[in-house]
């Protein structure tokens, strides 16, 4: 009998055939097992309507609001201008949405809207936090223990910034100090890790030590993308 497993990934940006393929080559049982996204599913790639469709019409898929479904979103409410979603990466995205019907369109707006920012998630006696950029420096809450509250300060920046939170890439510039004293792991896409790792590699980046991982593979966005995949419970990695 096959285990039950939990799987992530982030940033496909539209690349729809690479997340089929990712799917089918990790043999993910969508009867049993369980996948997060953590953001970026559209833009940059040539299917993204039909990548949120399939997110959205299968159950098992956890599906975290990234910036680039707030694009949308924005763009949709009207707080977005043309141009300057093009500029952000999301011209294919707004052709598709475009030849949409105005009910249609607002379907989708709804459905953008409600998208959750985070999730808790307990493996054994592991707590972690799946969110789509992490952290944002001027929101940061501390416990009466002088640890800091993942959960708090994700929900304080959502509140006061939800914009400057979702584009921002702080959690990759804090101070040793502050990511040491986090209470919960934290999982996280957003910033390509070729930006991270020292060889420049697209491999998931691990620093358990300040309590986080990325897993942004640079997927449509560096010459040497993959989209990562992770399983939790043995944390083996795939790349396609």
């Amino acid at each position: 009998m096959k285990n039950r497993y939990t799987y992530v990934m982030s940033d496909i940006h539209g690349d729809f055939n690479r997340f089929e393929r990712a799917i089918r080559e990790i043999d993910y049982d969508e009867e049993k097992d369980l996948l997060y996204i953590i953001g970026d599913a559209i833009d940059r790639g040539r299917k993204n309507l039909e990548m949120l469709n399939y997110i959205k019409t299968h159950p098992a898929i956890r599906f975290i609001k990234g910036n680039h479904e707030l694009f949308l979103e924005m763009y949709l409410r009207g707080d977005l201008s043309a141009q300057t979603y093009e500029a952000y990466g999301g011209s294919n995205t707004r052709n598709e949405i475009d030849a949409l019907t105005e009910e249609q369109r607002l379907e989708w707006y709804r459905y953008l809207n409600r998208l959750p920012l985070y999730a808790e998630l307990e493996l054994g006696d592991k707590a972690f936090v799946l969110t789509h950029s992490g952290l944002h420096a001027d929101y940061m809450v501390r416990n009466k223990d002088a640890t800091y509250s993942v959960m708090e300060s994700i929900k304080k920046a959502a509140e006061c910034a939800k914009y400057s939170w979702l584009i921002s890439g702080d959690i990759h510039y804090m101070p040793a100090k502050i990511l040491k004293s986090l209470d919960k792991f934290l999982i996280v896409g957003h910033t390509p890790c070729q930006h991270l790792n020292a060889d420049e590699s697209y491999h998931i980046f691990k620093n358990k030590a300040y309590h986080y991982i990325c897993i942004d593979g640079g997927c449509q966005v560096q010459e040497n993308g993959k989209l990562a995949v992770l399983r939790m419970e043995d944390e083996k990695e795939w790349y396609f």
